[in-house]
């Protein structure tokens, strides 16, 4: 399957793909406008200039979807794995932990629901990691794991993230930068 969006508008949809109705697509929902918010605060961190070059509109990043990934980075600063693991880890923010496991001994009481993160680096692209992280209902629209860079078409959101991605474009990239590093 072949598709290709910017943003949130499709530039190329084959008519053989198939949509389920009369749920609208993730993608349509995503075309719904919505008045400009504010990021999301940085947990503590100064604003980075690359971070703020990144920010439209209601706090996401312009992207680019080809077939199954997005390939280029949502910033033009480079990920960090110290600080992708470290949100990784973090049970209050992304809270991955809670499905998913990775290979690291130190951490407890970790997720079976979604597959091991170990050797996702192997098994993945970096493109195919981003776009999984941004919004997993393009490829899957049951899927169970949050888009976490998506704002609209989502129920039962925290009041703190109401119009507002969980994870920022930079942050987005510091966690694909981690789980890139799994390669085993």
């Amino acid at each position: 399957m072949m598709r290709t969006l910017i943003g949130a508008s499709i530039i190329a949809d084959p008519p053989t793909v198939a949509r389920p109705s009369p749920q609208p697509s993730p993608v349509q929902r995503e075309r719904e406008p919505v008045a400009p918010t504010p990021p999301l605060p940085l947990h503590g961190r100064e604003r980075d200039p690359h971070r703020e070059a990144v920010w439209e509109g209601e706090g996401r990043a312009t992207f680019v979807v080809v077939a199954d990934e997005i390939p280029t980075p949502l910033t033009t600063h480079p990920g960090s794995p110290t600080h992708g693991a470290a949100l990784v880890k973090n049970r209050e923010t992304a809270n991955c932990l809670i499905c998913h496991s990775i290979p690291d001994p130190s951490e407890r009481f970790m997720g079976e629901i979604g597959p091991p993160l170990a050797g996702v680096g192997a098994r993945l692209t970096p493109g195919q990691i981003r776009l999984r992280l941004v919004d997993p209902t393009v490829l899957n629209p049951r899927a169970v794991m949050p888009a976490y860079h998506r704002t609209q078409g989502l129920t039962n959101v925290d009041a703190r993230y109401q119009g507002r991605p969980v994870l920022d474009a930079q942050e987005i990239e510091d966690v694909v930068a981690y789980l890139a590093t799994l390669t085993e």
